[in-house]
C-alpha cells in the first residue's frame, strides 16, 4: 500500500458513521454480516448458519464476512472471513444498538453504514440482491470478467 493510499484509507475510515468503529478493518474491503443471537442454541441462527453456508461462494464473490454475535460476553466468531481483532460482543451489540437476548442480522456495507436489517431469518437471495443494488456491487461487476 503506498503512502497516499494508506492517507486515503484512514480518511475514509475517519470519515465512516459512529457505528461502524468496531468494523473499521474491514473498511472498503468486506461487507459484514452481522448475525446477533441470544445464545448459541437459538433456532433462528441455526437455520441462518444453514442458509449461508449453502452459499458460501456467492458470499466470497461480494467480499462478504459473516459475523456471528452469540450472547453478550465473548468476542464475534467470524463464519466467513476473519473476526475483528480486539472487538467484543458487547462492542457490536453497543454500536448496533442490538439488544442481548434479540436475533438480528445486519448487513454493513464497503463504507462501513448499514445497509439492511432484519429481526428474523433472511433468504441469502435477499441479501444478496441488496448488495447486488449497492452502487459500489455494480462497478465491482462491471470489472468482473
Amino acid at each position: 500500500m503506498t503512502r497516499l493510499s494508506l492517507f486515503l484509507a484512514t480518511l475514509m475510515v475517519l470519515a465512516m458513521p459512529a457505528q461502524a468503529a468496531p468494523l473499521s478493518p474491514y473498511a472498503w474491503e468486506k461487507r459484514p454480516l452481522l448475525v446477533f443471537a441470544p445464545s448459541a442454541g437459538t433456532q433462528a441462527l441455526a437455520d441462518q448458519r444453514t442458509l449461508l453456508a449453502k452459499v458460501r461462494d456467492s458470499a466470497l464473490e461480494r467480499d462478504m464476512a459473516v459475523l456471528e454475535i452469540v450472547g453478550g460476553e465473548g468476542g464475534p466468531q467470524a463464519s466467513l472471513g476473519t473476526a475483528p481483532e480486539g472487538v467484543t460482543n458487547a462492542d457490536l451489540r453497543s454500536a448496533y444498538d442490538v439488544p442481548t437476548g434479540a436475533f438480528a442480522i445486519i448487513l454493513v456495507g464497503k463504507d462501513g453504514g448499514e445497509k439492511a436489517r432484519w429481526t428474523d431469518v433472511v433468504r441469502p437471495d435477499i441479501i444478496f440482491a441488496r448488495i447486488d443494488r449497492m452502487p459500489m456491487r455494480q462497478r465491482e461487476m462491471q470489472r468482473e470478467p
